[in-house]
């Protein structure tokens, strides 16, 4: 399928990254992903320059037929498009900035070894937008000790909460509605290793009966395609980038699978330890540097949750667990 118009070019959201062995173009309005052979990455960069025409000649002599129908393929599956004149087609700018130093963050408490209410009035403070928030409820009596720490968050910058609580089983359903209904930052409250899986049927409290391990570490090949997502991959680790986890017994550190700690979250400044060059080692080790991903054309769409290393040459490696 051609048309008249002599240029062809992708649309401004369809990103193509070149692996070892082939190539992918990344759709990232609606979520898909197309593997391409690598030589055709440097001809649709120069589409951009040159008329299709002129790029068959180039390329494709002896075998015209062989290059248009790979052209007529990114068009049928709208990624492409023909055009008159691609400079009124700008690039998509793939720019990802957030102005406090931490955005997200993942919180442990057992409500015991740690004042969990000072844990979090100290997000705030350092841009904090989101929160997931992992419960081990080991007396029902602790409820009311979430119920207080919550509160001093209510009036923060916060956005969203995820609530993910164990040994609620038993707590009626009237005092979790009523958790949900008072914080309204709190924008889901899951109870994981319940009895069975369901669902509130008037607010979104969600039983389930995964463990608490498989929320905090969930293992998924599902790929990420979307344009923040992608614009933070090309550049940061988004798994650590602007991220920080307190555990359990309130350590501050880079993730949930990640060795060293930096302090004691009731002991030591979380600003002068999220600011410092030594928590902030890995923000920019991207999945160019990782061993394991740097030469795969989905680099940039995977989540990688492991610990990281360093190896030879200055590259990263994923750290292998540790077999008991």
């Amino acid at each position: 399928m051609t048309t008249s118009k002599p240029y062809f070019i992708l649309f401004a959201h369809n990103q193509v990254v070149e692996g070892e062995k082939r190539a992918a173009i990344y759709d990232l309005k609606q979520a898909r992903v197309f593997y391409i052979p690598k030589v055709l990455v440097g001809i649709l960069e120069e589409l951009r320059e040159q008329p299709l025409d002129k790029i068959v000649e180039t390329y494709a002599a002896d075998q015209p037929k062989a290059l248009l129908q790979y052209i007529d393929f990114l068009q049928d599956y709208d990624l492409g498009f023909y055009v008159d004149d691609p400079q009124k087609f700008p690039q998509l700018p793939l720019f990802y900035y957030y102005p406090g130093t931490i955005q997200n963050a993942i919180v442990l408490s057992d409500l015991k070894s740690y004042d969990l209410g000072t844990a979090l009035r100290e997000l705030p403070a350092q841009g904090c937008r989101f929160l997931n928030l992992f419960i081990d409820l080991q007396d029902d009596l602790d409820f009311e000790r979430l119920w207080q720490a919550l509160g001093q968050v209510a009036q923060s910058i916060l956005v969203s909460i995820q609530l993910v609580i164990r040994g609620a089983e038993a707590l009626p359903s009237a005092s979790l509605k009523a958790l949900y209904l008072q914080h309204k930052k709190l924008s889901q409250i899951t109870i994981c290793e319940s009895n069975a899986n369901r669902v509130d049927s008037e607010i979104p409290i969600h039983y389930s009966e995964g463990s608490l391990e498989e929320f905090l570490a969930p293992t998924s090949d599902q790929l990420i395609l979307n344009i923040p997502f992608f614009s933070e991959a090309i550049r940061f680790n988004p798994y650590y980038y602007q991220k920080v986890v307190i555990s359990w017994k309130g350590e501050i550190k880079n993730g949930i699978n990640t060795q060293k700690e930096f302090g004691w979250i009731q002991d030591d400044s979380l600003g002068e330890i999220v600011t410092s060059v030594d928590f902030q080692q890995l923000w920019e080790v991207n999945a160019d540097q990782i061993t394991e991903l740097q030469n795969s054309e989905l680099r940039y769409a995977k989540f990688i949750n492991q610990a990281l290393e360093i190896g030879r040459e200055e590259q990263f490696q994923i750290r292998k667990p540790v077999l008991s």
